[in-house]
């Protein structure tokens, strides 16, 4: 609306200044000219002048007009740029951390059975040196995901900022609202106020964004998704819902692992990044049905 409001505030100006110019200029040329011919001229100029001076008035209207719209352009394109850059890194450090999280788990069960072999007094000299070994390989590695681990954080979180929630879900969404899977769709919003939180920015932005973009892919064109933020006793909930065919049951515990996905040019990586911010906030993600119909994307996070 805010669009035609503008258009229509310029259009009225214009008609009522042109209006009174016109009446005016006309009243005073009748009255000065002392002829026919004089009048004539009188008119002639008056044009000419009115042209003029809407030319100059057009010509600067438009190019502060354009001014504008190339200084968002800009804005949107780094806005982007920034938006690819944190989806890569995040989606780096994210699955970097996955892989450490599975790789310490094997660690842990073959140093287990190195300690039972080592445990049970009958061996060599030979065999003890091989356990020796196997042991040192084993806190080489250990070292090694924890430094893995350390890099992967670094990826994926800045420090923890308290921010205003309204503004950090209103500009991510204003962020992607253009984007191709959005165009179609109608994007409801509702944030309570006065929602302040300590969050990874990035994590939580990229956690949204999957979020939505996730219900759009599900709800096809004209589809409906709701963005909502509320207080829910100490936690922040972020949900994100749509009338799309939602997720049954028996597949959401699957949904979250990483490269599961149904899509054919899907990663697989959306929602267990989403899972991810969860678990780096020590909050949770929760995957329910929506009173629209579809699925409901719930994430909690502590307002402490």
């Amino acid at each position: 609306m805010r669009p035609i409001r503008t258009a229509s505030i310029i259009a009225g100006s214009f008609l009522l200044v042109s209006v009174v110019y016109l009446l005016t200029s006309d009243w005073l040329t009748s009255h000065a000219a002392t002829s026919a011919e004089q009048l004539a001229r009188m008119q002639s100029f008056k044009g000419i002048a009115y042209v003029s001076v809407v030319a100059l008035g057009l010509f600067a209207l438009t190019s502060r007009m354009l001014a504008n719209l190339e200084e968002k352009v800009l804005d949107l394109q780094k806005g982007r740029e920034q938006l690819l850059d944190t989806e890569r890194r995040t989606l780096a450090g994210t699955l970097a951390a996955s892989i450490v999280h599975d790789a310490n788990n094997l660690v842990a069960a073959i140093k287990a059975n190195v300690e039972f072999v080592a445990s049970t007094g009958e061996l060599g000299q030979m065999e003890r040196e091989a356990l020796e070994d196997a042991n040192e390989a084993i806190e080489r590695l250990t070292r090694l995901n924890q430094k893995v681990l350390v890099a992967a954080k670094k990826k994926t979180t800045n420090a923890m900022e308290t921010v205003d929630l309204s503004g950090l879900v209103s500009e991510t969404l204003a962020m992607i609202r253009t984007h191709s899977k959005l165009t179609e769709r109608t994007l409801h919003t509702h944030v309570e106020g006065d929602l302040r939180a300590p969050v990874h920015v990035e994590l939580l932005t990229h956690a949204l964004i999957n979020l939505v973009l996730n219900a759009a892919d599900a709800t096809g064109a004209e589809g409906k998704i709701r963005v909502s933020v509320a207080r829910k006793a100490d936690m922040l909930e972020l949900r994100v819902e749509d009338n799309g065919p939602g997720i049954p049951l028996e597949k959401r515990d699957a949904a979250l692992e990483p490269f599961v996905t149904s899509k054919e040019d899907g990663t697989g990586l959306g929602l267990f990044s989403v899972a991810y911010c969860a678990d780096q906030h020590r909050g949770s993600f929760e995957i329910g049905d929506s009173e629209l119909g579809g699925a409901k994307m719930s994430l909690l996070l502590p307002l402490g």
